[in-house]
């Protein structure tokens, strides 16, 4: 809300850091209550999960430029060693940036990451090793952004509620006491923060992290059945 404020106080636009899906939508939803702003996001490729936004006034039209947005390819030594997602990200953390300065660590053909412009060169100078494996980094253009091998599986659903309680019962095949005991004992991340209410509200984008089982996003919430049951459209990167 600041942000908003901000862009209308000076007429200008205005820089976010790097948000979660449920993030943009919150900021979407804020911003199209203020008749003369919009909101841009961009994560380096249409498929990001996290995405910068540069709310602004209508007549404004942000460039890539505007976004300042950093790729970066991992180049390691493939043939001795394993680098995944978990270490990329735990080893950027040991920095000591924060985590909204980070957008997306993408494993494919090779490793890639996105950060913020204002720490590249802190980047550049600091990350030398990544599980103890040396490592150097190739600033690249935003276009050679590769996609994620992550092969996510498209579900749709009916449930009574958005509950969180209620969600996980589909998106797990278990009973909805059993996806409550999953909440209570902290076994489930929303947007990266662990939810320990059952009756927590889901939202479109929101991502959820199920220990044991792998990750899960709500990617529509559809129309009342007859019933009066809800229609969700989700997706599953299970092991």
């Amino acid at each position: 809300m600041d942000k908003v404020q901000q862009a209308e106080r000076n007429y200008a636009p205005v820089l976010t850091h790097f948000l979660d899906p449920r993030a943009q939508y919150i900021l979407e939803v804020i911003v199209n209550s203020f008749d003369d702003l919009q909101v841009s996001f961009n994560g380096g490729s249409p498929s990001s999960e996290r995405k910068r936004a540069v709310i602004a006034p209508d007549y404004f039209e942000p460039t890539e430029e505007d976004f300042e947005l950093v790729l970066f390819d991992l180049e390691y030594p493939e043939k001795f060693a394993s680098i995944d997602h978990r270490n990329v990200l735990g080893t950027l953390m040991s920095l000591s940036i924060e985590r909204d300065q980070l957008g997306d660590i993408i494993v494919g053909d090779k490793i890639q990451f996105i950060l913020t412009k204002n720490i590249k060169s802190y980047i550049m100078l600091e990350l030398k090793r990544i599980k103890g494996v040396p490592v150097k980094l190739h600033e690249v253009p935003l276009e050679d952004m590769i996609q994620s091998k992550e092969d996510w599986t498209l579900h749709q659903a009916t449930v009574s509620a958005m509950r969180l309680d209620v969600v996980l019962k589909e998106m797990i095949r278990k009973s909805r006491s059993i996806a409550k005991q999953y909440v209570e004992k902290k076994r489930i991340k929303v947007n990266h923060t662990i939810i320990e209410r059952p009756d927590f509200q889901l939202e479109p984008g929101d991502l959820l992290s199920i220990q044991g089982h792998g990750r899960a996003r709500v990617t529509e919430i559809g129309h009342k059945t007859k019933k009066d049951k809800l229609r969700i459209v989700y997706e599953t990167l299970f092991k």
